[in-house]
């Protein structure tokens, strides 16, 4: 297991565990759960730390999402509902700001159920598609060189995206993480199926960047340096109330998908926010360790006479 993966992991069991979930800053806030004033609990719960991860939700954000949660799994609410009313909450309240929209947001979410695999990237004749992307905005880097970069590629990649799947809004935005849901009950064989292909696409959009980058250093005088793939991609399945976390490594040209980790559950507010910090860590591993890889790529991509070379 590459040992930034083994970090990641032991992260998510800690707070899976409910250790360091809270802020110690506003403990008063947090007195309205019972289950965060037992006094044992309440010493592992609350971390001086929580703030340096991201906002944590309110009470009252939280209940909204319990509540709605509560509705659509004794209602039997279709996937599309499940969808609006409690995951689009969930992902909103991790990772969107509690004071607003910001213009320099640089981690972000997007609905992607209409979203196709780009031909190119299928390893199967199955298509399939996810329910949620989180993506990354090339355009809040401090270099102008890398969106500079993606615009090039964008020119002669296929249908003009920079992803591996159809999503016109994030033509130009890399998607990290993607999501799929099934109601509660509904099989995980089958999620996991959309997931192997999903990921599977993903991780052919990324060889297939390799290729260009090193097909440029072939034409130009530049740095013979060996690219490699990122040592890991995430995704997340959801059923119901229960978020699970699984991993896609790669292995030659083909791709490992590990088993499923759990990251909480919308059957409780301490589930919700379980949840809330584990994202939040997939946010911190995509602007920190994803996007440090794909900056890397696209940062000095070589020129001649001061013109990408994207061939």
């Amino acid at each position: 297991m590459p040992e930034s993966l083994d970090v990641l992991l032991e992260k998510i069991d800690l707070a899976s565990s409910g250790i360091g979930i809270l802020p110690s800053s506003q403990r008063s806030i947090y007195g309205d759960f019972k289950w965060a004033r037992q006094p044992i609990l309440s010493n592992i719960l609350f971390s001086d730390d929580r703030d340096k991860l991201g906002h944590t939700p309110t009470p009252e954000a939280v209940q909204w999402i319990l509540h709605e949660a509560a509705y659509c799994n004794s209602r039997g609410c279709s996937e599309a509902d499940w969808n609006m009313e409690v995951h689009h909450r969930v992902l909103s309240a991790a990772l969107r700001p509690l004071q607003g929209p910001r213009s320099d947001q640089f981690f972000d979410f997007r609905l992607s159920t209409t979203a196709s695999i780009i031909a190119e990237y299928h390893v199967t004749s199955a298509s399939k598609k996810v329910d949620f992307c989180m993506y990354l905005d090339p355009k809040q880097d401090e270099s102008a060189q890398v969106s500079e970069t993606i615009d090039a590629l964008k020119n002669i990649l296929p249908l003009g995206m920079f992803n591996h799947a159809n999503l016109a809004p994030l033509s130009e935005n890399p998607i990290a993480v993607s999501i799929e849901t099934k109601k509660t009950g509904e099989g995980w064989e089958n999620a996991k199926l959309q997931m192997e292909v999903w990921m599977a696409a993903h991780w052919q959009f990324l060889r297939q960047l390799l290729s260009l980058r090193q097909r440029a250093q072939e034409l130009t005088t530049a740095n013979e340096k060996i690219w490699n793939l990122p040592d890991f991609i995430p995704g997340i399945i959801i059923q119901g109330h229960d978020w699970h976390l699984i991993i896609t490594t790669p292995d030659g040209e083909k791709t490992v998908f590990w088993q499923k980790k759990n990251l909480g559950d919308t059957s409780s507010s301490m589930g919700i926010y379980k949840i809330i910090y584990n994202l939040q860590l997939l946010r911190r591993w995509a602007q920190e360790d994803y996007w440090k890889w794909m900056r890397e790529l696209l940062l000095e991509w070589p020129r001649i006479e001061g013109e990408l070379v994207i061939v």
